[in-house]
């Protein structure tokens, strides 16, 4: 089975832990990871994944930053 991760989960294990949906999340992302890692599951690519990833890329290195 292919599963796709929206960028917003890669950072999940860095927000506030104490609070039991962020915690709850993490633990989910972190297993998923892991059967990833496995083979279990296949990691999918969408376009507007690759797309945000890019424009974040922009935005650092850029003319948009470097007017910041």
């Amino acid at each position: 089975m292919r599963v796709y991760l929206d960028n917003c989960s890669y950072n999940r294990p860095y927000d506030d832990q104490t609070q039991i949906r962020i915690h709850l999340e993490t633990e989910a992302k972190l297993h998923i990871q892991e059967m990833i890692k496995d083979n279990r599951l296949k990691l999918g690519h969408p376009m507007c994944s690759i797309m945000k990833i890019l424009r974040i890329d922009f935005c650092i290195s850029g003319k948009l930053f470097q007017s910041l």
